[in-house]
């Protein structure tokens, strides 16, 4: 891997070897690419080299993956405005994605869906532009066609910070929905606008149209596109929300036509497909010609992270490395994750794995001690079971090892972690009998900083969800980052971070 930063290195080292049919199932459920980490594929590695920009032109938490791993020049490689300076043929396919339908879920459901959108509309060739739900604040449209539910009162999901007022008010201009959260870059919607079809479609037009995709797509296995002209311009328009493009997904067989590498074609296809997402010419090559699927989809979730094609609005890093700051957390040393997902989770998703971790203790599904794994069961997957050999290579003085948890149930896993022993005046629990010492690290949990984005409480206002937005998406950058992590499989966070 000559020319290859240091920090991908290891990136790439700690991935190998995994493999999970599971995660294959969780793509369909979570619209997401099985990023089935890397084997010892040393051609597809070494084709994935690193090209450093100045940190200081991006802040440390605008993306997830950290600055030095990002190859930034496919910013002005891919801007699509900057070939001939005119966007009329940029703008002939378009995808236009309306994410209101989907902005119940939370930051891991909606981030998952973005990923594959963009993933969907680069293999198709097609600009991704995102049309997000009007704001009754300051649109006139409310009043001529009131929504059967109701909007956010902030325009957003995601709350609202400082930026977004111009006086007592929203701006009109602020970003809503979940561009509130994230960035379009322009190498991914090619500098397009919203279409209106020469001022006959607007965010309603689109909305009926939306609708009826979800049955044509079940019914034929393919989009119904509307041709839309502007000015001189004619366009291709596929309009999808989140589920529709999960029924495109399963009934157009995608996931068969981005794999296929039975042809010439199919293999220029690939190439190309490649060449969209910041792929070097060699790189392109290469991915071109992987014929293994899950080699595909590892090289698809290299592509993804080291494109930063994830990148959060400039007042979602600047509260986020805020927050971090402000939690007293031994950040700058080596650290493992771990995070807990239970709440809702476990009335469902959760609760055949519950069922199964639980008879294997001896217990039936009618009679299991609790309606969760336990923490316990967590720690092991970190550190394993306890030999002999591990139990004389570990010592007494060698310093507890720091661990950051992310849960929406803190009260009781903190209640589990009392029942380890503790190392006198260290703050630390003995986690096994090889004397393994963790200390581990919660942030605060109050109103204003829950796991969820929404948690159930329609009276808070716009500002206290969107500290709760911030608290979460610190969680997953944090998460993101650690040495070692250990996840649930049910939970949209990790396939999410199973992917970075």
């Amino acid at each position: 891997m000559s020319g290859t930063n240091k920090a991908v290195q290891k990136f790439i080292e700690r991935l190998k070897g995994i493999n999970s049919p599971l995660l294959v199932a969780l793509l369909i459920g979570c619209l997401v690419l099985d990023a089935v980490l890397w084997d010892n594929d040393d051609p597809v590695r070494r084709s994935l080299a690193v090209v450093q920009q100045p940190q200081s032109v991006h802040p440390q938490y605008q993306t997830l993956i950290p600055p030095s791993q990002i190859d930034f020049s496919v910013d002005e490689r891919l801007n699509w405005q900057s070939q001939d300076g005119d966007i009329d043929d940029n703008c002939k396919d378009i995808l236009l994605l309306m994410p209101y339908e989907h902005s119940i879920n939370g930051q891991g459901a909606q981030l998952n869906a973005y990923i594959w959108a963009s993933l969907l509309a680069t293999f198709l060739n097609k600009a991704l532009v995102i049309l997000e739900s009007p704001n009754y604040h300051y649109l006139s449209e409310w009043k001529k066609h009131p929504p059967a539910t109701t909007l956010y009162d902030s325009g957003s999901q995601f709350g609202c910070p400082a930026d977004a007022f111009q006086g007592d008010d929203i701006s009109a201009d602020f970003p809503r929905g979940l561009s509130r959260l994230i960035q379009n870059p322009i190498w991914v919607n090619r500098g397009c606008g919203v279409p209106t079809c020469g001022g006959k479609f607007g965010y309603y037009e689109w909305e009926a149209i939306r609708k009826k995709q979800k049955s044509y797509v079940l019914q034929h296995g393919a989009t119904h596109d509307v041709d839309c002209v502007e000015g001189d311009m004619h366009t291709t328009v596929t309009v999808l929300g989140i589920s529709s493009m999960n029924r495109m997904t399963r009934r157009a067989h995608m996931l068969t036509r981005m794999t296929d590498r039975s042809s010439e074609s199919s293999r220029s296809a690939a190439y190309d497909w490649a060449i969209r997402l910041g792929a070097s010419s060699e790189e392109a090559r290469v991915f071109s010609q992987i014929n293994s699927p899950n080699q595909i989809w590892d090289y698809l979730a290299a592509l993804v992270n080291r494109s930063g094609l994830l990148r959060f609005q400039p007042w979602i890093a600047r509260d986020v490395e805020e927050h971090i700051r402000s939690l007293n957390v031994p950040l700058d040393s080596p650290y493992d994750a771990i995070h807990v997902r239970r709440g809702d989770k476990l009335i469902a998703e959760a609760r055949r794995e519950v069922q199964h971790y639980w008879s294997t203790k001896g217990y039936n599904a009618g009679r299991m001690p609790t309606n969760y794994i336990p923490f316990s069961h967590y720690v092991e997957k970190v550190w394993g079971s306890c030999t002999a050999t591990s139990r004389r290579r570990m010592r007494m003085r060698d310093p507890p090892r720091n661990v950051y948890i992310a849960t929406d149930d803190p009260t009781t896993v903190q209640s589990e972690i009392e029942l380890f022993p503790k190392v006198k005046g260290k703050g630390a629990s003995i986690i096994d009998q090889c004397r393994h010492k963790v200390k581990f690290w919660f942030a605060p949990s109050t109103k204003d900083t829950s796991f969820h984005i929404n948690d159930r409480r329609s009276s808070d206002d716009c500002h206290q969800v969107y500290k709760r937005n911030i608290a979460a998406i610190a969680d997953l950058v944090i998460l993101s980052r650690a040495d070692r992590f250990v996840g649930d499989y049910n939970s949209n966070w990790y396939v999410f971070l199973y992917v970075l």
